[in-house]
């Protein structure tokens, strides 16, 4: 990234700090970049468990620089809209994954109960599965922390085998589970999304957005929602969106397409 700024501009001075050793330590750096007479900051970097509801400590930290006059640019992400939001639906079915039945979230806004969402993840493709409420980060604001513990599962196409999960306790915590680092062997390249609630209140909104390798799309109940979260959509910075040079204007594409 800095041989490309230098290619930009090759009289600018520039500066460092890694955004690696956890969110405090990303927000310190944008700090002392600040302090140390940097007027322009950009990264290319995202934590999984950076807050969709509420500025994180990091976009904290760019809200703070942008008050004395940095500007600061992110990469926008490269999820699109592969995002689903909506309230929580109760469905009146109940799965236990382990823990003690739980209800799971109706996909179906309408009459019917449909209580699995299906996605394709292509052979050989790898999902990272983020998923949030609305309901305020211990790590970021401290007590009480998220008010409900919520689940979610990873299944085959016919919704019946768990194949992976996000199910830590979140009461008293972060209202966040990834299921991490799933990999398509195949054959099959049509998966589920159940959605559960444990314990507490019913949560308002809910995200999830799907990130991953390849054409992971969503098939089923898509809001089409944006897939920025954390610190590049801070009110205190700019997001950055990419097109391919050959999906832009100069090469007879208008508008470009976006990555």
């Amino acid at each position: 990234m800095m041989e490309l700024i230098h290619d930009v501009a090759p009289g600018a001075s520039q500066a460092f700090h890694t955004a690696l050793g956890g969110q405090a330590s990303f927000a310190q750096g944008i700090i002392d970049l600040a302090v140390a007479g940097a007027k322009v900051i950009n990264d290319d970097f995202i934590y999984f468990a950076e807050p969709f509801y509420q500025d994180g400590i990091v976009a904290q930290a760019v809200n703070i620089v942008k008050g004395i006059g940095v500007s600061y640019f992110s990469s926008a992400g490269n999820e699109n809209r592969q995002a689903y939001e909506s309230p929580f639906r109760p469905s009146g079915v109940f799965i236990d994954i382990g823990s003690g039945p739980s209800e799971a979230h109706d996909f179906d806004a309408g009459a019917g109960v449909d209580t699995c969402q299906q996605i394709t993840i292509p052979v050989g493709r790898t999902l990272d599965e983020i998923f949030q409420w609305d309901q305020p980060f211990f790590s970021v604001s401290g007590p009480p922390g998220s008010a409900s513990d919520m689940d979610i599962i990873l299944t085959n196409g016919a919704c019946n085998t768990n194949l992976a999960d996000g199910a830590t306790n979140n009461v008293g915590g972060d209202p966040v589970e990834v299921v991490l680092d799933f990999t398509n062997a195949g054959p099959g390249t049509t998966f589920g999304i159940i959605i559960l609630h444990f314990a507490g209140p019913n949560p308002g909104l809910m995200k999830t957005v799907n990130v991953g390798s390849g054409s992971i799309t969503i098939d089923q109940f898509d809001t089409n929602t944006g897939a920025s979260w954390g610190h590049s959509a801070a009110l205190g910075g700019l997001g950055v969106g990419a097109a391919r040079y050959q999906d832009t204007p100069a090469f007879g594409v208008n508008p470009p397409l976006i990555e």
